[in-house]
């Protein structure tokens, strides 16, 4: 058996399993009747359910980072448009999973999460916006870490309002608007 195969085809089963059941309701045994492997393989690969998690964590994670650092050579407005829809792709994609599922089963993932928010989320947006601000396309006189704080808080109440669909719009629509919305308000 090729272990790094056999943990590469559970990981994907188990982040479609967790997108469609939610985290709270997903089960190793889903994998196992998913792939028709046998308990015991995913234990082989994973020392438990939280392992498991992890690793989706840790993958989705470095697939974001990834794309932050390759957002080529745009404008300010373009950057964040850019890295701000594939935030919010994100959260549409693990809709079904909280902060709060993930924060109360898995606190120490959670950290993990919560680390790569501040470290780089944060600071990309810090970057985009004092960017923005001495290449003229932003408004000068924001305070930008004011700019972040407000952001960051935006993307949480997107996250909020995709994950318990408390309007009857679409993750995208509900993706352009905040993108069109926000820069509208601090480009001059």
């Amino acid at each position: 058996m090729d272990v790094q195969k056999e943990k590469d085809r559970m990981l994907a089963s188990a982040r479609n399993l967790v997108i469609r059941k939610g985290l709270r309701n997903f089960q190793l045994n889903d994998i196992v009747e998913t792939l028709g492997i046998s308990k015991k393989t995913i234990y082989v690969c994973f020392e438990d359910k939280a392992a498991l998690v992890r690793e989706m964590v840790v993958g989705n994670i470095y697939s974001l980072a990834q794309a932050i650092d390759n957002r080529g050579v745009r404008s300010a407005s373009q950057e964040f448009d850019y890295v701000t829809g594939i935030l919010l792709d994100s959260f549409m994609v693990w809709r079904s999973t909280s902060q709060h599922d993930l924060q109360s089963s898995y606190p120490s993932v959670f950290e993990l999460y919560s680390s790569f928010t501040v470290d780089v989320v944060e600071r990309f947006y810090e970057h985009n916006f004092q960017r923005g601000i001495l290449e003229g396309e932003y408004i000068s006189e924001w305070d930008v870490s004011l700019l972040v704080s407000h952001v960051m808080l935006m993307l949480e109440n997107c996250q909020l309002i995709i994950s318990r669909r408390l309007i009857n719009f679409s993750g995208n629509e509900i993706k352009e608007y905040f993108i069109q919305h926000f820069l509208k308000g601090i480009k001059k």
